[in-house]
Parts: structure tokens; C-alpha cells; sequence
């Protein structure tokens, strides 16, 4: 990108309103909602696909994301909508 650390860093704060690792990590946690809506990987597997190399981690992100542990969220998502 020809710009050194801190200005991309700087850069991504002022247009994002986010850190880089908070930026990547909320990518991710997208990339995994889209993944468990889909119901062909388990959960260790979508934490793998996403970059996370540990699933207890994986799922202590996703739960600071979105309040709701991962298997609570595929079992939400198959539910009938009344």
C-alpha cells in the first residue's frame, strides 16, 4: 500500500472509527455468521475457516460481538419464525 504502519493504522481509526485488530476481528465474525447461517461446518470448523486457530477463543469473540454464544446462534437461526 506504500504507506508505512502508523499511517495505515491512523488511516483505518479516522475512517473506520475502529483499531486494525478490532477492523480484521469484526470482519471475521461477519465471515462466521455467514458461514453458521449456511448449517454445512460445526463451529470448530467456521472458527478455522475464519482465521481463529483456537475454537474456545473463537467463541468468547463471538460472544463480545454479538452477545449470544455461537451454538445458540445456529439453533436461533433454525427455529421457525412465527
Amino acid at each position: 500500500m506504500a504507506v508505512s504502519r502508523n499511517t495505515l493504522t491512523s488511516k483505518v481509526k479516522a475512517l473506520m472509527g475502529v483499531t486494525v485488530n478490532d477492523f480484521i476481528r469484526i470482519c471475521r465474525m461477519k465471515k462466521a455468521v455467514e458461514l453458521l447461517k449456511e448449517n454445512k461446518h460445526r463451529i470448530n470448523e467456521v472458527a478455522y475457516l475464519v482465521g481463529y486457530s483456537s475454537p474456545s477463543y473463537f467463541t468468547k469473540s463471538f460472544v463480545k460481538q454479538f452477545g449470544v454464544l455461537p451454538s445458540h446462534f445456529m439453533n436461533k437461526d433454525k427455529s421457525p419464525q412465527s
